[in-house]
């Protein structure tokens, strides 16, 4: 799973040139990770300790207005949006499953009989 400061990062890199106050759409795994920043990682990208404190804050309660504001952004969270970082679901999804009893195999395997079973309803 993304770090805070990589999601930063990511969402930086994708809202570049966008207008200020723009609507920016992320999932809420995403969010999820935007919400492990912690002040350090603000300071180390120019935000000013009273600024990053309170943007800590506001992420302890996965609240997003204060970093959109600081960012120029507004952000709307959204189920079914892709990953801002490639592959990072599938990070996620073996983070999930490292201490499940069952294998990678057999997940899958029951996996696609659900599927199966759906196409035959």
């Amino acid at each position: 799973m993304a770090t805070g400061k990589q999601m930063l990062d990511a969402v930086r890199e994708k809202t570049k040139g966008l207008p200020k106050e723009s609507v920016f759409a992320i999932n809420p795994d995403d969010r999820d990770d935007l919400c492990k920043l912690i002040v350090p990682d603000l300071l180390s990208v120019g935000f000013d300790e009273q600024q990053a404190a309170s943007i800590v804050e506001g992420l302890k309660q996965k609240d997003l207005s204060k970093l959109g504001k600081a960012l120029g952004l507004h952000f709307r969270i959204e189920m079914y949006r892709l990953n801002l970082i490639p592959g990072e679901g599938l990070r996620r999804a073996a983070e999930i499953l490292k201490d499940h009893p069952q294998t990678v195999e057999e997940t899958l395997r029951e996996i696609d009989e659900i599927q199966s079973w759906g196409r035959r309803s």
